[in-house]
């Protein structure tokens, strides 16, 4: 039993010490990484790191950033990464809610006393480096994460080690083995990152990291590295099919398990890849910051309506609370226990999720803020988009309602396309597949998708802007 997901790269660095761990602009093996991080975390306590002070990073998708984490876990800190776009004037206010913050790690202008150029990381590391077995503490507090804020003020979660433990069962779910080599394409500040690379360390496997939505950049991680397992939303991959054409079976031969999460996955899209990775096993997962990963749902060899996110993972729990109206309440071990500035929670974490439960599958259809009540007809946007995206020539869409005068509200859709389309065939392809009454009734066309600083559709900023 471990107390702490960074003591699997201990135990790596003694059992196979000369194995691949970490693949960036450079690469380190097990070893390497342990003892530059603990290198790391003695500059941190040399400088007068208390515990429970925070370390701030930026979040690159470089050595550094890894090493930063597992140094700040080491040295007693509370990891907290920010977007790659970080800067202390564009969040500022996240900032200000944080307890204690002892340094900053970036490569800009320095704000902070204890400020540390991501550049000189490795430098740092290597020259206080030191291969010690470190005693961890279960109930630690290790890292904070801020949600989305897609429908809301962003609220900083404070995790505890045993929070960041999840990854032994996803190992398990997903069927990781050590020769597992794993890329997440999420952002590196955001819970899918840590809830699916970390598993790519505890079993002892290879992570590989990335840094921007690059085409060639990716296929050269996918194709150099033989990485087996793989993550992205069904946007990223709808691009990815496109731009690789009839190479893509190619170029994702050795990919073996793909997990896609983050939105719903068009019925196209599923198919598409079944037939050009007929090996493969496709996983979509739900989770949320707060919670971890709820459930998970193998859409290769079973379909399931519109809106299943799975069957629940180990030690998960779940009710259906019929209040305003029916949402889902998930209890787990690796549950959060308090946003900073608020009051522990209890046992259950109720979320504002609308959903159902069937068959032994959990089936979540939309938030309960962003349902559209048009003339006593309550339209759920995501069906909207993710048919929306089965079209060909749309990358990428957002609905919201928009006022009207006579049905209170209707629905608005935004969309990005990859191509010219005739709007009408688009309007005629929808009503094939949505109820009259639920169909848009105002369409815009824009050149990109605002999103928030974790990649997600910035729902709120639509509605504010139609207000």
């Amino acid at each position: 039993m471990i107390n702490c997901w960074a003591e699997k790269i201990y135990l790596h660095a003694l059992a196979t010490p000369d194995k691949v761990a970490l693949v960036g602009e450079s690469k380190l093996t097990y070893r390497q990484l342990w003892e530059l991080s603990c290198g790391f975390a003695n500059y941190l306590k040399n400088g007068g790191l208390q515990k429970g002070q925070v370390v701030i990073c930026r979040a690159l998708g470089r050595v550094e950033y890894v090493v930063v984490y597992v140094a700040t876990l080491i040295a007693k800190g509370v990891f907290t990464p920010f977007d790659k776009e970080f800067t202390i004037s564009k969040f500022s206010d996240q900032i200000n809610e944080l307890p204690d913050v002892f340094c900053v790690i970036h490569n800009f202008s320095h704000t902070f006393g204890k400020d540390v150029n991501f550049d000189d990381v490795l430098t740092i590391a290597d020259k206080y480096k030191s291969f010690d077995k470190v005693d961890f503490d279960l109930n630690d507090h290790a890292q904070i994460l801020f949600t989305s804020g897609s429908t809301a003020k962003p609220k900083a979660v404070l995790m505890k080690n045993s929070q960041l433990l999840q990854g032994q069962d996803i190992c398990d779910f997903l069927h990781h083995t050590k020769d597992s080599v794993v890329l997440v394409m999420s952002p590196m500040h955001h819970y899918a990152f840590f809830g699916l690379a970390l598993p790519g360390f505890i079993i002892g496997g290879t992570v590989v990291l990335y840094d921007d939505f690059n085409f060639k950049h990716i296929v050269n991680l996918i194709v150099e590295n033989k990485v087996t397992v793989m993550q992205a939303t069904p946007s990223m991959m709808k691009v990815l099919s496109v731009l690789c054409k009839d190479k893509f079976g190619e170029i994702f031969a050795s990919v073996r398990t793909f997990t896609v999460g983050g939105e719903f996955v068009p019925q196209p899209l599923k198919e598409w890849l079944k037939a050009n990775l007929p090996t493969c096993k496709f996983y979509a997962i739900y989770g949320l910051t707060e919670m971890g990963f709820a459930s998970c749902y193998r859409f290769d060899n079973l379909d399931k309506p519109f809106g299943c996110v799975g069957t629940l993972l180990p030690h998960v729990e779940i009710e259906i609370r019929h209040e305003e109206a029916d949402v889902v309440a998930i209890k787990s071990p690796y549950a959060y226990k308090k946003y900073l500035g608020f009051e522990e929670h209890k046992d259950w974490f109720v979320t504002k999720d609308l959903s159902y439960f069937e068959d032994d599958h959990l089936f979540v259809l939309g938030r309960v803020d962003d349902v559209i009540v048009s003339g006593g007809t309550k339209i759920n946007p995501f069906e909207i988009e993710t048919v929306a995206k089965e079209f060909d020539g749309i990358s990428q869409c957002v609905c919201v309602g928009v006022k009207d005068d006579f049905l209170g509200q209707v629905a608005k859709l935004y969309y990005l396309p990859t191509k010219e389309i005739n709007l009408k065939d688009f309007k005629g392809f929808l009503a094939q597949k949505i109820e009259k009454a639920c169909l848009p009734k105002v369409y815009e066309k824009i050149d990109k998708i605002r999103t928030t600083p974790t990649g997600k559709l910035d729902r709120k900023w639509y509605k504010n802007y139609e207000k």
